[in-house]
């Protein structure tokens, strides 16, 4: 999807003595010219179940702090892509510089009663199925084409 010939350089992250390290698998930014264009992060299927709120909520919050680690070091014009993985299952995240949003929009907890913050529904995507594949590909060409664009005019 990036290949080694091209402007991209995919940069595995290491997160050392941290919770977030815990139950991570993989950390990938995808940078173009050091600037974050793409965020991956993926965890084991077995987290995955869909009565266990908690997990996702954990994966959720770790993408959120993925974004906001990067978000005043970004070079890029408007969007930040990301992918949060549970094995096959998959859910998109778009940053957008100008207006400081993060999508999907966080669903913030009510203090007296327990509330599903990241549902299972966000994960909806399969990266196996068509439908899921094509997703993907779709926001790794937006990103490609993005970066094609500046690399022609001065980075930010």
């Amino acid at each position: 999807m990036f290949p080694p010939d091209t402007l991209f350089e995919v940069a595995p992250q290491h997160l050392s003595h941290s919770s977030d390290a815990v139950d991570f698998v993989i950390l990938l930014f995808i940078c173009a010219n050091t600037s974050p264009v793409f965020i991956v992060e993926a965890k084991q299927p077995a987290e995955f179940i869909p009565s266990r709120n908690s997990k996702r909520q954990e994966a959720d919050s770790q993408m959120r702090q993925r974004f906001l680690d990067v978000a005043a070091d970004l070079r890029i014009p408007v969007l930040l892509h990301g992918v949060s993985a549970f094995g096959t299952k998959i859910t998109f995240y778009r940053y957008n510089r100008d207006v400081s949003v993060l999508e999907p929009r966080r669903i913030t907890a009510d203090p007296e009663t327990l509330a599903d913050s990241a549902p299972g529904d966000w994960w909806r995507w399969d990266i196996l199925e068509k439908e899921g594949a094509a997703k993907f590909r779709q926001i790794v060409e937006a990103v490609k084409g993005m970066c094609a664009e500046l690399e022609h005019v001065a980075w930010q």
